[in-house]
């Protein structure tokens, strides 16, 4: 019989929010401001030529955004980002003995990854800036009587899965690796 063993596991996921579950919380909409940041990034590319959207800060430091818009979209990243740490916290927290948040970063502020001559380039750009997404990384602990580290692994993914399902419109586990 296998002892019982403690895995310490780096979780890295990836999470959309409900839009019903951000509109109780929020002024504005998330997907009005992802749209009127998406039109003026655009608009920005096709003037200058470039052939990539650059990040949000290269916008912020051309003072190329709307001070209320900036202002919704920090407020729209802030709630998610709690949200989203908050859900995590109780879902999981009786699955995994520890829990430690390591980041939490909306998707918005990563650099977009479409090209502006790629087909649906827009539609692809607004959902990036659309502040409804969040990349988490998590390390936990778990306590289980498994042999191996591949089976903490498989394991460790099978739980965060299942205690998470049809919590967020969409989960993406990204990865599982022993810390």
């Amino acid at each position: 019989m296998p002892a019982i063993n403690f895995f310490k596991l780096a979780v890295s996921l990836t999470i959309k929010l409900p839009a019903n579950a951000l509109a109780q919380h929020l002024a504005a909409s998330p997907y009005v401001v992802g749209e009127q940041l998406a039109e003026v990034v655009s608009t920005y590319v096709r003037k200058h030529k470039l052939g990539y959207y650059p990040a949000l800060d290269f916008f912020r430091q051309q003072n190329e955004l709307d001070p209320d818009l900036l202002n919704a979209l920090e407020n729209i990243a802030w709630v998610a980002a709690n949200m989203a740490r908050e859900e995590l916290r109780i879902r999981l927290r009786p699955v995994f003995s520890n829990i430690t948040f390591e980041s939490i970063q909306n998707h918005v502020y990563t650099m977009p990854t479409m090209r502006p001559g790629q087909p649906n380039a827009i539609n692809l750009l607004t959902r990036h800036l659309t502040p409804d997404t969040v990349k988490v990384n998590l390390i936990t602990t778990l306590v289980q009587k498994l042999e191996d580290e591949k089976n903490a692994l498989t394991f460790a993914r099978h739980l965060v899965q299942r205690w998470l399902e049809n919590r967020f419109e969409a989960l993406e586990i990204n990865s599982v690796e022993i810390y």
